[in-house]
């Protein structure tokens, strides 16, 4: 069977790579197909960055446009195309038609089980062949998340704009393109596989003392693994911009510039990202912990990350990535509402999540986000203010 597994971004490996590793011991012949065209700069698939796998090689086949896809699944003879994306252009679903039925598209939605969302029409959704989501609660919540009401949605977002931002209007505006019935939901229901999450799989591969060995880090060292916060990119969002900035003077200019008056409160006396850091290392310091720093492809290393971290990693690897490596070795995890909490339970280690002073609950972890990922779970995970952790 020849397989076609879809890497538009570098990132998307974190997911597919036990996939691919699978259908390669399989005997399958396997294609990675690369958007070499895309503007991501570290997160742009290139072959010098593909992962090693186990059981051979995939054969990498590289695009410029989007719209190449089409072109690809006209003329490569792909009985399966794995995907984090439904099929975006319709004559995907043409093509297919004329070759009874192939290839088949096969869509993943493992954690942060957003793809089902990403469907924006009917077209893209019965371009679908087969739904792989994790287990049975991670469906029921996709189906909670699609079937909710746009207008509730929207008139929560526009009153509490000012608190939001902008980028979370045109997140909703964006996001309920698609009205989904019944008849939708059923196909959906009846065409869904449940996987466990094979993005763990490779967790068995990790060996914790040749990371150790590679980072030149002594086993004796304990570890704080710190996901930095990856808010503060809206500039409109009120929440943000009071905890990225750290000095009443840069908060009372922002408050100005955007008539953001009910943040008065918040300029004096509030703990800042910056403050979070500078505790976390001296926490680190007091119980002979190195403080590391995984930092997201797509954000920058902040002058707090530079100052208080002894190392910061990026997404070095993806077969393991690095994330989970960094986990195998840790003894705590810190982040914000970060996904991380799932990989950092996959590996038995504790994740402390922080509390974020007016973080908007119920927009991300209720209504854009299908899981509540960073609820305190005894022993698994637990919850700290900001204030409190400073």
């Amino acid at each position: 069977m020849k397989i076609a597994f879809h890497i538009p971004r570098m990132n998307w490996y974190r997911v597919l790579s036990s996939l691919i590793d699978a259908a390669l011991n399989r005997g399958h012949q396997v294609e990675c197909w690369h958007n070499r065209g895309a503007k991501l700069k570290e997160n742009t698939p290139t072959i010098k960055k593909l992962p090693f796998f186990l059981n051979g090689r995939p054969e990498i086949v590289e695009y410029d446009k989007p719209e190449d896809i089409i072109t690809l699944v006209n003329s490569r003879p792909i009985d399966i195309i794995i995907d984090l994306h439904p099929p975006r252009y319709p004559e995907i679903r043409s093509i297919k038609q004329r070759n009874r039925g192939k290839p088949l598209w096969i869509l993943i939605d493992l954690p942060p089980s957003d793809c089902i969302m990403d469907i924006r029409n009917e077209e893209q959704l019965y371009g679908c062949d087969k739904f792989i989501v994790c287990n049975e609660y991670y469906l029921e919540n996709s189906i909670r998340m699609i079937t909710q009401d746009k207008e509730e949605v929207l008139e929560y977002v526009n009153e509490n704009r000012e608190l939001l931002g902008m980028s979370a209007v045109e997140w909703v505006k964006d996001s309920f393109m698609f009205q989904w019935t019944d008849q939708h939901v059923r196909y959906l229901r009846d065409n869904v596989l449940i996987s466990g999450n094979s993005a763990f799989d490779v967790i068995n591969h990790i060996k914790p003392e040749d990371v150790r060995k590679k980072w030149e880090i002594d086993r004796s060292t304990p570890i704080v693994s710190l996901l930095p916060c990856p808010f503060g990119y809206d500039p409109t969002a009120s929440w943000e911009q009071m905890f990225m900035k750290d000095s009443p003077i840069s908060r009372i200019k922002w408050m100005v510039k955007h008539g953001s008056f009910k943040c008065f409160p918040h300029l004096f006396n509030y703990p800042s990202n910056r403050d979070v850091v500078r505790s976390l290392k001296q926490f680190a310091s007091k119980n002979g912990a190195l403080l590391i720093a995984k930092k997201k492809h797509s954000l920058p290393v902040t002058p707090e990350l530079a100052r208080y971290c002894d190392r910061i990693v990026g997404d070095d690897n993806f077969y393991p990535h690095t994330a989970l490596e960094l986990f195998s070795v840790s003894n705590l995890v810190v982040g914000f509402y970060s996904f991380g909490a799932i990989e950092a339970a996959a590996l038995n280690i504790h994740y402390l999540n922080v509390v974020v002073p007016n973080f908007p609950w119920k927009f991300y972890c209720d209504m854009r986000t299908p899981i509540h990922n960073c609820e305190p779970y005894d022993g698994v995970i637990s919850s700290m203010t900001a204030t409190e952790l400073i």
